[in-house]
């Protein structure tokens, strides 16, 4: 099990220095007192001096403090480090100087383990004259400093240069056997999971050309010996359609000049004095073979290695098409009566044949169609999170759909409930790209799940992944919005977090680096904003480790909570709240594989008819079958429930409260409104038509479909978007999703085309309007390919965008509720 804590443990970094270990103190006095001037005690004393005016002495002061004292018996690092500690110097303040030194050997028992992360590759290509002198290098952080070994590729391995250990390596005074393939391993610690490699460097070097001396005699007079050229780049054999274009390509180094002749089956096709490409722009049979390139110079002459050329008879037109698989329809989660029917269905894109697998709470089920059919549903063991994965035998690839929940409504059961609620609303929040904590792999995949969960059980659901402080101080301020009298409202989080003086804080990714409860949010404030709409039942998930914080800190005397006009102190209870902990006082949170423990469990039994505190007994239960969770994390309630029996499955009753349902139905709906599909014709390119559609992920993710709907005259085309707002980023590469047939004419056979997904987040950075250019990549007859780029189209503000939650929060939540 791949474990991975939502949160950090208790560090000593924030103690005085002269509560370190007696031995940690001798072997910082031994090295200060004895090292070169660099990284000695006065180094030392200078760097700490720029922390803190506290820290900083006059030299009359440092003479007579500690520098009179290398004279005597004593040590200067020793009075050094009581005077700093009487100053209130802490641990944390000491790693920062001796890092600052590179004193490695003293940080060893102070400063945790950190993982190499290199911050600047070597250059990717160098291309030098004979006799320049030859420099790459590396930068990199992590603990223990890294250590380097640089390497140079010898046919198809990389041998160690000897000597070269440094973050650079220097050759002086190339020559042409320094060309090649470099790169350099980094390392600090014993295993190969502390190794990390730099990317590849080429090198070339530019022969000088030989003077008329030196070619008649160069063992006498030349500094420079004859070479005869080398193959730098192998051509590389090809399989192709007619019509298609094929270009070989050779390269070769030596003393110039170079000339380049392409051999077929053994007989000169070309000769070229300037590159060793050759192109063919409309292949037919006739250029099926065996291909050879031959580099002379005034040396000699060497050969690449044979090729093959070969073309398919059938003039085959093709989209671009990527081999992977990109599912495009997920199952949906039914909530249907006893009696009903039931489809789960998955749509899948691939070049190769697919094969499908269902699943029902993780377990194999007896399904291996793309569809998922229940008819008659009378047993409520069916209820569960269904998923299907999809694979590709050709290739070894699966992908797993998303969760879908199977509910059962029992008439009989829901007629007997005495609770209703007036409406139901979810905001889900999932953190997990941090600046300064651990990237998470869980949320993303947790959020997803608890969406499709609450969605059964009739919520209306907001899902938002990697909020800042400020928009989700905003987003919780808007979702109070939606509160109300007589309204369900749940709240969830899933990300890194601890707890402090009894109250769980939430850490936003743009958390500084040492946070504290300042640059997070609180879960008291969070219930005090939702309590003020007077809800019927508040529930608080909140998926986060509940240790102490790294850096401890005091109950601000002032605190402004999500809504700027709140004052500190526990929320009054109202006798309406249930909060449901991930794990208990003091203990972490884990991930296991890709989703959260909790949610693992939380899945099985939310959208059970059951009182909450009901159904957490049945998590409980499973929970505890597993003895390795119960080990390490064990969940918690807490309630303050009056009407206990109250449950997330209650049906909705508007009676009384309709204006208000679809006041909030339709504020819901701006939030997460997708823009129209849209065609874009280009009479251009002979009226090709590329057609826009979208589709919502979670509130603040959409993916954008581009396809070809008429290719006009162009071959092989294919759309992506380009140029999007900088504001927002896109998820991963532009996929390309395997062709669906389309056809210009009923004469014609089915041309395929090409469809695109690019999936863009953070629009709820979004300031203004989403605009973006679609680019068509394609060809005409002539082979060659080429570029249309159309002008920017505008999308509004699609999905969360439309609350420009980068707005700071002024105002008062008004929620809603009949006049």
């Amino acid at each position: 099990m791949d474990h991975l804590q939502r949160g950090t443990g208790v560090s000593m970094n924030r103690r005085n220095i002269s509560q370190l270990p007696a031995k940690i103190t001798q072997e910082i006095e031994k090295s200060l007192d004895y090292n070169p001037e660099t990284c000695g005690w006065r180094a030392f004393l200078k760097i700490a001096s720029s922390l803190r005016d506290d820290y900083e002495f006059s030299q009359s002061e440092i003479e007579s403090k500690f520098g009179c004292s290398v004279f005597g018996k004593g040590s200067p690092t020793n009075r050094l480090i009581s005077e700093l500690g009487a100053r209130g110097m802490i641990v944390q303040e000491l790693i920062y100087v001796l890092d600052q030194l590179r004193l490695e050997n003293l940080l060893i028992d102070l400063k945790p383990y950190e993982e190499i992360h290199i911050i600047r590759q070597p250059a990717e290509m160098k291309e030098l004259d004979e006799g320049d002198q030859l420099e790459l290098h590396v930068e990199a952080v992590g603990f223990p400093y890294p250590r380097y070994q640089w390497f140079k590729l010898h046919g198809s391995e990389y041998d160690e240069i000897e000597g070269a250990i440094h973050s650079t390596l220097r050759i002086s005074q190339t020559c042409p056997g320094d060309c090649g393939t470099y790169c350099c391993r980094l390392c600090n610690g014993g295993s190969s999971d502390h190794c990390k490699f730099t990317e590849p460097s080429t090198v070339k070097i530019h022969y000088r050309p030989l003077t008329a001396t030196e070619t008649k005699n160069p063992s006498k007079e030349a500094f420079y010996e004859p070479v005869l050229p080398q193959v730098l780049t192998q051509p590389d054999d090809v399989s192709v359609n007619v019509q298609d274009r094929v270009e070989l390509s050779c390269a070769g180094i030596g003393h110039k000049p170079l000339t380049y002749e392409w051999l077929k089956n053994g007989e000169v096709i070309a000769s070229n004095k300037d590159s060793g490409n050759l192109v063919f722009p409309d292949v037919t049979l006739k250029h099926q073979g065996t291909y050879t390139c031959v580099i002379r110079n005034q040396f000699g002459k060497v050969h690449s290695r044979d090729v093959t050329v070969e073309v398919n008879p059938e003039a085959t037109i093709r989209a671009y098409h990527s081999e992977g698989i990109d599912i495009i329809l997920n199952p949906k989660t039914s909530s249907v009566e006893v009696g009903g029917s039931c489809l789960f269905s998955v749509e899948a894109r691939c070049r190769y044949p697919l094969t499908y697998k269902w699943y029902k709470d993780q377990q194999p089920w007896a399904c291996d169609e793309k569809d998922l059919k229940f008819y008659n549903l009378q047993d409520h063991n069916l209820q569960g999170t269904y998923q299907c994965v999809v694979s590709c035998p050709k290739t070894g690839q699966s992908v797993l759909s998303h969760p879908a929940c199977l509910h059962i409504k029992s008439p009989s059961s829901l007629s007997n409930s005495e609770y209703r609620a007036t409406d139901k609303v979810a905001l889900l929040i999932g953190n997990y790209d941090y600046m300064n904590e651990t990237t998470l792999k869980a949320p993303s995949n947790d959020v997803a799940k608890m969406s499709e969960a609450f969605r059964s059980l009739d919520f209306k659901v907001v899902s938002l992944l990697n909020l800042t402080k400020q928009e989700m101080n905003a987003a919780i301020h808007e979702f109070c919005n939606l509160l109300g009298k007589g309204v369900y409202g749940v709240f969830y989080f899933c990300g890194h977090g601890f707890e402090e003086n009894g109250q769980s804080y939430f850490v936003p990714p743009d958390a500084r680096s040492g946070y504290t409860i300042e640059d997070c949010i609180s879960s008291k404030d969070v219930l005090r904003a939702m309590q003020k709409a007077d809800p019927a039942l508040v529930t608080l998930i909140l998926d986060i480790c509940r240790i102490k914080n790294k850096i401890p800190s005091k109950p601000p005397s002032n605190t402004s909570g999500v809504t700027g006009r709140e004052s500190p102190g526990m929320p009054e209870p109202k006798g309406n709240c249930v909060s449901i902990y991930a794990t208990s006082e003091g203990m972490f949170a884990f991930e296991d594989r890709e989703n959260g423990i909790l949610v693992k469990y939380l899945q099985k039994f939310i959208y059970q008819n059951k009182p909450v505190s009901y159904f957490f007994n049945d998590v409980i239960d499973a929970w505890k079958q597993d003895p390795q969770h119960c080990k390490i994390q064990i969940p918690e309630i807490k309630s303050t429930l009056l009407d206990w029996r109250r449950s997330l499955s209650d049906r909705i009753l508007t009676t009384g409260h309709t204006q208000a349902y679809h006041a909030r139905t339709q504020m819901w709906r701006k939030a997460h409104e997708t823009p129209k599909p849209q065609e874009i014709k280009i009479p251009e390119l002979g009226h090709l038509t590329v057609e826009l559609s979208f589709q919502m992920e979670f509130s603040n993710v959409i993916h954008l479909y581009t396809a070809i709907k008429n290719p006009g005259n162009t071959y092989r085309s294919i759309a992506f978007p380009y140029d999007w707002p900088k504001s927002i980023s896109m998820m991963g590469d532009i996929k390309n999703v395997t062709e669906t047939p389309l056809t210009r004419s009923t004469s014609e056979s089915p041309i395929p085309r090409a469809i695109t997904k690019s999936t863009f987040q953070d629009l709820q950075k979004l300031r203004d309007n989403m605009e973006l250019k679609i680019v068509i990549k394609y060809c005409l007859k002539d082979g060659v390919e080429k570029h249309y780029m159309t002008d920017k189209i505008n999308l509004g503000l699609p999905l969360i965008a439309n609350l420009h939650l980068y707005n700071r929060v002024t105002e008062p939540i008004e929620h809603i509720d009949e006049s």
